[in-house]
């Protein structure tokens, strides 16, 4: 499951945990019991944001929208 050009991330995907894993510097962990946890190092294009933002939805389309936008409030600080 290749969403992304190699160079932007890998990425995969378990029962609990979605990782991202871009060439950029820097993890962000999302750990909430309502939401699966987030491993999302920092990306510098915003292009690449909306694109994971895109991702997150199609792929934990069985979490409140809210989680997600809670998700990118988060990272965004």
């Amino acid at each position: 499951m290749k969403f992304f050009e190699k160079s932007y991330l890998n990425y995969r995907i378990d029962n609990m945990k979605i990782e991202l894993t871009p060439s950029k510097k820097g993890t962000f962990v999302v750990d909430h019991p309502n939401f699966p946890k987030l491993h999302i190092e920092e990306i510098g294009s915003d292009q690449v944001v909306v694109r994971l933002k895109k991702l997150i939805k199609m792929e934990l389309e069985a979490q409140p929208i809210e989680m997600i936008d809670y998700f990118f409030e988060l990272w965004n600080k």
